[in-house]
C-alpha cells in the first residue's frame, strides 16, 4: 500500500470536483478510499471507506469554493485536517 504525501493527497481528492457536499450549512469534504488505501476519483460508493472533514463558510463563500475561486482553503482543509485521517486510515487497514 503506497502512502500519499500531503501534496499528492489533496491533488488527487480535488481532481474531480465531487469531493464536496453542503448539508445544514456545513460544508462536508471527503475522500473515498479503496480495500487497499488508494484514493477513488469515479465509481464512489456510499459503501466506500471514507474520511471526512468539514468547514463553515458563508453563502458567498460556499460559492466561490464550488465555482473553484476558493480552491487553496478547500487545499488546505484537505492537507490539515482530513489528510491526518487519512493516514490513520491506512494505519487501520494494516
Amino acid at each position: 500500500m503506497k502512502k500519499l504525501t500531503a501534496d499528492e493527497f489533496a491533488t488527487k481528492v480535488m481532481a474531480t470536483g465531487t469531493e464536496i457536499e453542503y448539508d445544514n450549512g456545513v460544508w462536508m469534504i471527503y475522500a473515498h478510499l479503496t480495500d487497499d488505501g488508494d484514493v477513488k476519483t469515479s465509481h464512489l460508493d456510499a459503501r466506500d471507506l471514507m474520511v471526512t472533514t468539514s468547514i463553515e463558510l458563508s453563502d458567498e463563500e460556499g460559492e466561490a469554493l464550488m465555482n473553484g475561486s476558493m480552491d487553496d482553503v478547500e487545499r488546505q482543509a484537505v492537507v490539515e485536517d482530513l489528510y491526518p485521517k487519512y493516514l490513520e486510515a491506512l494505519e487501520d487497514m494494516e
